[in-house]
């Protein structure tokens, strides 16, 4: 049975000369709510995230990569949300300045979360 996934996007305030007018994270609701991407934690992309999930409780951030752009906002959430899992790839040199308690994703696993596959790239 195949299901269709809308994931919402939210914007994550941080325009600037390598992001343009900012980058986005992605909601995906669902048995395992998740966002794709943490932002870089301005107070303008919390308060989209917090009005996007109304009612429902983030469960994880799926962290796609280390770059400030899209891992740095992990602590902000933290302090927000205590209870979020944070996955990805580690990278103890780039983790170390967003600390969160991270899990790590290996190489080449996939996930199965909200009826849909999500695979860590080779």
């Amino acid at each position: 049975m195949k299901s269709s996934i809308e994931p919402i996007a939210i914007h994550a305030a941080n325009p600037g000369p390598m992001t343009g007018d900012g980058n986005w994270t992605w909601l995906i609701r669902g048995r395992v709510t998740t966002l794709i991407d943490a932002g870089v934690g301005e107070p303008a992309h919390l308060a989209a995230l917090s009005e996007a999930l109304g009612a429902d409780r983030l469960a994880q951030v799926l962290i796609t990569h280390a770059h400030t752009d899209h891992a740095s906002g992990a602590p902000a959430l933290a302090a927000r949300m205590p209870s979020v899992r944070f996955r990805k790839l580690l990278w103890p040199e780039r983790d170390a300045k967003w600390p969160a308690a991270y899990e790590p994703l290996a190489d080449g696993r996939s996930m199965v979360r909200l009826r849909f596959r999500l695979s860590c790239p080779r």
